[in-house]
């Protein structure tokens, strides 16, 4: 497969990974860009890449040192065994372990494999303490209904949803949103696409970069939303998801919905993607399946 790549790796991922590797004492010997259009000096271009010694590695390079600095910090502060380590950093650089093996969407849905992944998520999601830090805490949510808002209000302006629509929106927002909730360990990338089964069956998650202190309900909604997948698989996600979770599944849950699709809405209208549909038939989808708004202020008047 890396065939074409055979020549001097340094022209494929620059001299700044291969001097990172250099410091570990060992010679790239080909590589191959897994990222779209990577260059030489491409923010967030990642690669595969064997070593003379036969091992094979994964490079990226983000756009921010305190980027990678983050990430290396939050990944062997988390040191969870289905996540690739990190065997070394600098500057916008870093090095990881490469996960072999077959990715999800590769591969049927099995039941064991669903309750692998909401495993993974459940088990960093109930992580207590990280760098000596409690973690679990409860926070106001103010920030995430403001920024939810002024996404919206973003999306409805480039004329990608109706005014309508967004008035729909918010009162779901007002409805559904909590006061306070659960900050903890998140991944914000979960899915299909972003996990891999080696050749003993056992499930990793491979892109781990977005890793960081949020809201843990927001990072379930934002798997829901990045893992398509029909009610019943959903369910036995959540069914196994919450045998780790430090909270019950909540009544909010079409707040953290909004919240994660809006994100992506805005960013992908702004960018006028291809694939900014999908968000907005998202949105759309949220505002059909909500509980009506009449039941529930019956509920909470009673």
């Amino acid at each position: 497969m890396l065939q074409a790549h055979q020549a001097d790796p340094r022209t494929i991922v620059g001299d700044d990974i291969v001097s990172l590797l250099k410091t570990l004492g060992v010679t790239p010997i080909a590589a191959e860009p897994i990222t779209t259009l990577p260059s030489r000096v491409l923010y967030r271009a990642t690669f595969r890449i064997i070593l003379a010694d036969g091992r094979i590695v994964k490079a990226r390079r983000m756009k921010r040192v305190q980027e990678v600095q983050r990430f290396t910090r939050v990944l062997r502060a988390a040191s969870h065994d289905r996540l690739p380590f990190i065997l070394a950093s600098s500057g916008k650089v870093v090095v990881e372990e490469w996960v072999e093996g077959t990715p999800l969407f590769k591969l049927r849905l099995s039941p064991r494999r669903l309750e692998q992944a909401a495993d993974l998520l459940g088990s960093l999601h109930a992580t207590k303490s990280l760098e000596g830090r409690s973690l679990l805490r409860s926070r106001s949510t103010g920030i995430i209904r403001r920024r939810v808002e002024r996404q919206l209000k973003s999306v409805e302006h480039r004329g990608a949803i109706s005014s309508a629509e967004r008035k729909q929106l918010v009162a779901v927002l007002d409805a559904f949103a909590p006061e306070r909730a659960v900050v903890g360990l998140t991944h914000n990338d979960l899915c299909a696409e972003n996990l891999v089964e080696d050749r003993s069956g056992r499930l990793y998650a491979i892109d781990n970069e977005r890793m960081k202190l949020d809201f843990l309900e927001f990072d379930l909604a934002r798997t829901w939303y990045r893992w398509a997948m029909p009610d019943h698989d959903w369910n036995r996600f959540l069914r196994r998801y919450e045998s780790w979770s430090p909270l019950s599944i909540s009544h909010s849950t079409p707040f953290w919905r909004i919240a994660a699709v809006a994100k992506s809405a805005d960013i992908r209208t702004s960018h006028r993607t291809r694939d900014s549909e999908v968000p907005l038939r998202k949105l759309r989808e949220i505002i059909r399946r909500s509980p009506s708004m009449a039941s529930r202020t019956s509920t909470a008047g009673t």
